[in-house]
């Protein structure tokens, strides 16, 4: 326990005065619930006869409610904890504190033990800032019900493990290609071409739904888009019936499995990279 107490307080010491994280830091808090803010003010410029548009109506119900802020939160996450896990790494190539931090000791898994716990604190926190955030969003336009705040704890655990999944991701990326512009827009050609074009193709030369399983996606299909949700049950011309997303349950394992996977990578990396 000490050891993991002098590790945290090691990665405080290079964050809390590091103007990037800060500004990262502020810009995740305040674009979420900005971002539903704004999406409900524009979803009810759409009322029809001070009846709600079909998307809108998602707002008015508890339950849809934690699924849409976990949706819109789930892409705020996408782009920021990802650029957040590669700059947690690379920063440290770039101002060679690691190569320092074994030069005076600290082993190389302890290096990486210690960035892996600052992810998941920092994971932690935001989940605790979506919770809150959405509570006080949910307050705000069911003032006449009661609100069922501890019923939907389980889309909290899922936008903590969707956080940590796309650290870790942003992580790996950042200790293979150790440039932070290098890693951000490899990252992202694997997550918006590459693996999308091998899911493609996957789909195309087996049957099933194993396609759907690729880690970006596995991460995203934490919190699944409504619409497509609404399709479910649909099918084709043959009778087989479409899947858009993995369930939730489905989800977790995926993403629970990449999570080992790319620890135990981040780890044998550290351990056989050259500083």
């Amino acid at each position: 326990m000490e050891q993991i107490t002098s590790l945290i307080k090691l990665e405080w010491m290079k964050y809390y005065k590091n103007r990037t994280m800060r500004v990262l830091f502020v810009a995740i808090l305040a674009f979420y619930p900005t971002f539903l803010y704004l999406l409900y003010l524009l979803n009810k410029k759409m009322m029809i006869d001070d009846e709600p548009s079909p998307f809108l109506s998602y707002f008015y119900t508890q339950s849809t409610l934690w699924e849409v802020a976990g949706y819109l939160n789930s892409w705020v996450m996408y782009f920021f904890i990802t650029f957040t896990g590669v700059y947690m790494i690379t920063m440290e190539y770039k101002y060679k504190t690691l190569r320092q931090n074994l030069i005076t000791g600290l082993k190389r898994h302890q290096f990486f033990l210690s960035k892996l716990l600052s992810l998941f604190l920092l994971c932690i926190v935001l989940s605790i800032w979506f919770a809150v955030s959405t509570l006080i969003f949910n307050i705000y336009i069911h003032t006449d019900e009661s609100i069922e705040f501890f019923t939907y704890w389980e889309t909290w655990v899922r936008n903590a493990l969707m956080c940590f999944g796309y650290g870790l991701l942003g992580m790996l990326f950042g200790l293979v290609f150790k440039s932070l512009g290098l890693s951000i827009i490899l990252f992202f050609t694997y997550a918006m071409v590459v693996e999308r074009g091998l899911s493609l193709l996957h789909r195309y030369l087996i049957d099933g739904y194993s396609y759907l399983y690729y880690p970006v996606n596995a991460v995203g299909d934490l919190f699944s888009f409504l619409f497509l949700v609404s399709f479910a049950g649909i099918e084709d011309d043959e009778g087989v019936p479409y899947k858009f997303f993995l369930t939730h349950e489905e989800a977790y394992w995926a993403t629970g499995v990449y999570v080992i996977i790319l620890i135990a990578l981040g780890f044998w990396k550290i351990k056989k990279g050259n500083f």
